[in-house]
């Protein structure tokens, strides 16, 4: 399995990941990975922290396999 996994703040930088997607996801679907998003905070409280979320993203995702 090849994941491609973008996250953001929500807010701040919500914009750009929107903009990013776009040519991720394609890039995902024309060569059969999976594309997911998540967009907030999942600890923490400032903007800059949703820097960590691919860590718990990525647990989160090897716990359900």
């Amino acid at each position: 399995m090849i994941l491609i996994l973008q996250t953001c703040d929500g807010n701040k930088y919500r914009s750009l990941l929107d903009e990013s997607e776009k040519i991720n996801r394609s890039y995902a679907n024309k060569h059969g990975y999976i594309y997911k998003r998540y967009d907030g905070i999942i600890m923490g409280k400032y903007d800059w922290h949703s820097t960590f979320n691919r860590i718990f993203l990525l647990e989160n995702i090897l716990h359900q396999q």
